[in-house]
């Protein structure tokens, strides 16, 4: 996967969702001892342990996913965007922080594929927004 290789993003997040409501409820369960760890942050520390160990995930991690959601993109309130969509954007990009903190991609294609994410939840809106989590 990466350094020269195509990496096919989409099909990665495809994977990824079908996770999605069972990486939820592990998620939820997660106990750590930040307050401010919210299902979000808690959604894209599980993602990224499908690439990387938990103990490699560091605060930097978490205000780069935050920075991220918050980001005009999509609102000045993480209120704004839905709950799934939410969801599914920390997801997604806690699973490519574990890819690039493990070196299977590089920070070209990390930043490509933060690009993708973005597309992606708007390609799949109704079906993120449809799912039960």
């Amino acid at each position: 996967m990466g350094h020269g290789g195509v990496v096919n993003f989409t099909a990665l997040f495809d994977k990824m969702m079908a996770n999605l409501s069972r990486d939820h409820k592990i998620a939820s369960s997660l106990a750590t001892c930040n307050e401010e760890d919210d299902i979000f942050s808690k959604i894209a520390v599980v993602a990224f342990t499908y690439n990387a160990n938990q103990d490699e995930w560091s605060y930097a991690n978490y205000c780069e996913v935050r920075s991220m959601l918050d980001d005009d993109i999509y609102a000045d309130n993480v209120n704004d965007l839905r709950h799934n969509h939410a969801l599914a954007f920390c997801y997604l990009v806690g699973y490519v922080i574990g890819l690039r903190s493990s070196g299977k991609i590089s920070r070209t294609e990390f930043e490509q594929s933060i690009a993708i994410v973005h597309g992606y939840i708007f390609c799949e809106y109704q079906k993120i927004d449809a799912m039960e989590i």
